[in-house]
């Protein structure tokens, strides 16, 4: 399964634009919230509600079957373990902080992509790429200096 992530575009829609151009087969494209975009503007993105998305009717949360367990995807992360564990969560994506961060942590793998247009880890804007198979996830960022 490849799953295309991305978070924090505040408004911007050129480089999602040119992401759906440069990776047109991934099996799902997230957005981790704060588009300030309708639903229409972001497809085929899935996305959640930021705390800039004032006006979409995005929901709160998203999960996904995968390969290796459930994947939960909010804007800001706050979860407790205890109820990542009952709803069978192995992935978690955030966005929120505009930072990048991948980590494993007791059993639960914890993403965010950092923001494609409005980074604030002194990096060049990032996303990510989500490979997940039965055996495996690989997390590979990408800066929009590569598209």
């Amino acid at each position: 399964m490849k799953i295309l992530v991305v978070s924090d575009t505040h408004y911007e829609l050129d480089n999602l634009s040119k992401l759906l151009k440069k990776y047109p087969d991934m099996d799902l494209y997230l957005h981790a919230g704060d588009s300030e975009r309708s639903p229409d503007e972001l497809f085929p993105f899935q996305s959640v509600k930021g705390n800039r998305d004032y006006l979409s009717s995005f929901p709160k949360e998203l999960v996904f079957n995968t390969p290796i367990g459930n994947l939960i995807m909010r804007h800001i992360l706050q979860y407790s373990l205890n109820d990542l564990y009952e709803k069978n969560i192995k992935v978690v994506i955030s966005g929120h902080t505009h930072k990048k961060d991948y980590r494993y942590h007791d059993g639960i793998y914890f993403i965010n992509p950092g923001s494609l247009d409005y980074p604030r880890d002194g990096n060049r804007g990032s996303y990510a790429i989500v490979n997940i198979d039965v055996n495996q996830l690989q997390v590979k960022f990408h800066s929009i200096d590569d598209l």
